[in-house]
């Protein structure tokens, strides 16, 4: 049952569905398990990722595995590009200045500094192919991220 959930929210991610399920059926295969044995490792690493979360401590997540980083995915990819996506929208000086930009010059360059997947480049796709400009807009994107050790 859970296995479907998870194949429902990926067909949400019109921008990740064919490479979410791509990495899904290549994870399989290098370990000999069923694509729905992936599904149930991916959750199982979500429901470990949110126990982390609310710890109230620095939360310990094993990126090494290839199923957390697709949990953190599915956890994290909504909800960051749709603060992004907010955020972008909420301010007029900036919705502005975006849209001339990206006008002007068919091309915008973006930086983001932390953690994540990039779910600020799903949130500017997004957000373009809402504003009907006629045109493509190239993104030029840079995440710069600060690792330990």
């Amino acid at each position: 049952m859970r296995s479907s959930f998870f194949e429902m929210t990926i067909t949400f991610f019109d921008l990740l569905g064919s490479v979410i399920k791509r990495e899904i059926d290549f994870i399989a295969g290098s370990l000999h398990k069923s694509v729905n044995e992936i599904y149930e490792l991916i959750v199982e690493e979500a429901e470990r990722n949110q126990v982390e979360w609310y710890s109230n401590r620095v939360p310990s997540l094993n990126y090494q595995s290839p199923a957390c980083r697709l949990a953190y995915l599915y956890i994290v990819a909504a909800a960051n590009s749709s603060t992004f996506q907010h955020v972008l929208e909420s301010d007029k000086d900036l919705y502005q200045y975006v849209l001339r930009i990206a006008k002007q010059r068919h091309e915008i360059k973006i930086c983001a500094f932390g953690a994540g997947p990039g779910t600020e480049l799903l949130a500017m796709a997004k957000f373009f192919a809402q504003q009907s400009l006629g045109h493509s807009v190239s993104v030029d994107f840079q995440l710069t991220e600060l690792r330990n050790g």
